[in-house]
């Protein structure tokens, strides 16, 4: 891990995940090996200068890396061989290459980002105006790279033979770690400086002033009596009760802002400079929207990283959800720190008195102490994960992971012994004021190097994955997916009648894709949200928003020849049986798209649902089970999958439900 001992290895040999030739490591820190290989040192060293998101696929392994490449080769070629086709210069993230090749690959992304693509809510465009001379950089860059690793292993040990010079490797290892080690120091302190701002006195008064915080103690004190905890859980409690508050009360997500003229939404065209005022709040990057009414209206969007001005804006993503909340913690008398992954994720820790720890807390989630979220949950690859306080910086990745291996395989930015130097250097330099606006008193040094003790010991403690948690659930649907963030597998859910709807002889469920939420009206109307949460089965499918025909449906994904979702019901342990089954469904066929609805129970018994009308099916009566099936298949040509659609709505049809189902039933006798 970051934190150990470094040992020597001088008669000790690896295999490279790169190149896979035998290399002798010059560190081994854990039980882990520091990759280090000199010809891929040699070949990674970037000699030619090569853009900078070109060389950031070189941190990737191998094969990720040459996937990568092939795909971003393609996309720029087709695009100067036919600049004015419009399929070349639109990215669907859907797209199966997309999401098996350019998704998991660090720096993929960035290379579209560099050629002038601009990102949307299901795909990358790029604009008419955006510059070919861009495009035609990183292809040739992309290319160059290429041919480098276009070697037969036989070359490959050539190569080997031919660099005998102690001399010039050790001066190409230490230029290759010089740049990228140089790189990650100033990223550390850069989060650094940003913590700084949470001790300014009028910063946290404003935020004092912002928030009901005697009710929340109050309410805090209430859970600490129900729970029969004594006084030193109060400050758990009140995190508790201000990450409920700061989702459902005070902060808003934003996927895309109203339009400030006519209130409709908006499309991003791409960013723009920031004006006087908002450089003044640290906003350096203005995402700037168009008006999808025709109104012809822009409307900015700062992503303001000034903690003040987004208790006045209460609104944005994970940096501004994350940022806000850390001040408000720390203005509650918490002892919290802003943590920041590597992978584009942003959230809270804060200090626990009472169990020595610190908990996790993710505000745009509502959700604390499940560091296992991410890579369990989300499905997130991550690599590194720092948090930093007012008064200390630790690397937290290992926190965060119960498979410490995988995630080292991908530590590639700088030498594990380089950090865990790096990091002790940075903590001395705040607690001594180094850093910081003064220094800590003797009696606060001791408390933070025990404190710190005892965390090391936490970090190193290898974590039982957990499994069943959740994927994300903020941000559009589109967004989440695009990021991988949805989760490794969809959770199966078996609709059991609850003691409402058994005494009333009575299931009713209906489904709104617009709402995206059933509406359960024989259980007192109860409200579930997500279509995926009463699903039994899931293959293949995803909830398509469509925001220029404002439409919006269930659709499979792009390259899959068959996409199936299932709803079951099961009756026997409650003691009931089916009389009889009424059902509506709606769906839309294209070209030759399919759609295939079937109603079956464990007896045999099936039936073929028709489109459209509201049926009655007797055939059930004495089941203890049903199932509710539909199948999506057909198509033709690339956009196939999108020629069954589950569900279709106008997103202004808010009051209908294309699925409805009632099972009329009668008790066991």
């Amino acid at each position: 891990m970051v934190y150990a001992t470094e040992i020597s290895l001088m008669q000790i040999f690896v295999p490279c995940i790169w190149c896979k030739s035998l290399y002798a490591p010059h560190y081994l820190c854990w039980k882990y090996c520091l990759v280090d290989c000199l010809l891929c040192v040699r070949v990674m060293a970037n000699p030619s200068g090569r853009p900078a998101c070109c060389a950031q696929l070189l941190d990737n392994e191998r094969q990720v890396m040459i996937d990568a490449v092939r795909v971003l080769i393609r996309c720029a070629a087709n695009i100067l061989r036919s600049p004015a086709e419009p399929k070349f210069r639109r990215v669907p993230l859907a797209n199966s290459k997309v999401q098996q090749c350019l998704l998991p690959a660090y720096g993929a992304i960035e290379c579209l980002f560099e050629m002038g693509f601009i990102e949307s809510d299901d795909h990358f465009l790029l604009p008419e105006a955006a510059s070919l001379g861009k495009v035609k950089v990183i292809h040739d860059a992309l290319v160059v790279l290429s041919q480098e690793f276009d070697e037969t292993p036989a070359s490959a040990v050539q190569v080997q033979n031919e660099t005998k010079s102690t001399v010039l490797e050790d001066q190409m290892v230490a230029s290759f770690w010089l740049r990228k080690e140089t790189e990650f120091y100033n990223t550390l302190k850069r989060g650094i400086a940003h913590v700084a701002d949470y001790t300014k006195p009028e910063l946290l008064q404003k935020a004092r002033s912002c928030m009901p915080l005697q009710q929340l103690t109050e309410k805090a004190r209430e859970c600490c009596t129900r729970m029969n905890q004594g006084d030193e859980f109060l400050q758990d409690q009140l995190l508790i009760q201000l990450l409920h508050w700061f989702k459902e009360s005070f902060f808003h997500w934003v996927n895309s802002p109203s339009c400030v003229v006519c209130g409709s939404s908006t499309k991003l065209t791409g960013t723009v400079p920031p004006v006087s005022e908002e450089s003044a709040h640290l906003a350096g990057n203005v995402e700037n929207y168009c008006c999808e009414a025709g109104c012809v209206q822009f409307t900015r969007f700062p992503r303001y990283n000034d903690p003040g001005r987004l208790l006045e804006t209460r609104c944005g993503r994970c940096g501004e959800w994350a940022n806000c909340f850390t001040l408000l913690c720390i203005a509650a008398g918490l002892e919290a720190r802003y943590v920041v992954d590597w992978g584009d994720h942003v959230w809270t820790e804060v200090y626990s008195t009472a169990q020595r720890r610190w908990l996790h807390a993710d505000p745009c989630e509502n959700i604390c102490d499940e560091p296992l979220l991410y890579e369990s949950g989300w499905g997130k690859k991550i690599s590194y994960i720092i948090a930093y306080s007012p008064d200390d910086i630790q690397d937290v990745t290992w926190r965060y992971t119960a498979h410490p291996s995988d995630v080292l395989s991908r530590r590639m930015a700088c030498r594990e012994t380089w950090l865990v130097q790096t990091i002790i250097e940075l903590r001395k330099n705040i607690q001594q004021g180094h850093l910081m606006r003064s220094a800590m008193t003797s009696g606060r040094l001791t408390v933070l190097a025990e404190r710190t003790a005892v965390e090391l010991v936490d970090l190193m403690t290898e974590k039982s994955e957990v499994h069943n948690l959740p994927g994300r659930t903020t941000g559009s649907e589109e967004w989440r997916r695009a990021r991988g963030e949805l989760g490794a597998t969809m959770k199966s859910h078996t609709i059991i009648p609850t003691e409402t709807e058994v005494e009333s002889g009575v299931v009713e469920l209906r489904y709104s894709c617009v709402k995206d939420e059933y509406l359960r009206v024989s259980d007192n109307r109860t409200v579930i949200s997500g279509w995926q949460s009463l699903v039994s089965e899931g293959e293949s499918v995803f909830r398509k928003l469509e925001h220029d025909w404002k439409m919006v449906y269930l659709a499979r994904l792009e390259g899959r020849e068959i996409g199936r979702v299932a709803w079951q019901f099961d009756l026997g342990s409650r003691n009931v049986c089916i009389s009889r089954v009424e059902i509506t469904v709606r769906s839309s066929c294209f070209e030759t798209g399919r759609m295939h609805w079937t109603l079956s129970d464990s007896g045999g018994r099936s039936v073929d649902v028709s489109e459209g009308s509201h049926q009655v099916f007797d055939v059930f009566s004495g089941s203890r089970d049903l199932q509710l099936a539909a199948e999506l298949t057909g198509g033709s040509g690339r956009m196939a999958w999108q020629h069954a659609q589950l569900f279709r709505q106008s997103l202004n049809d808010l009051h209908e439900h294309p699925l409805v189902i009632i099972l009329h039933l009668y008790h066991i006798s």
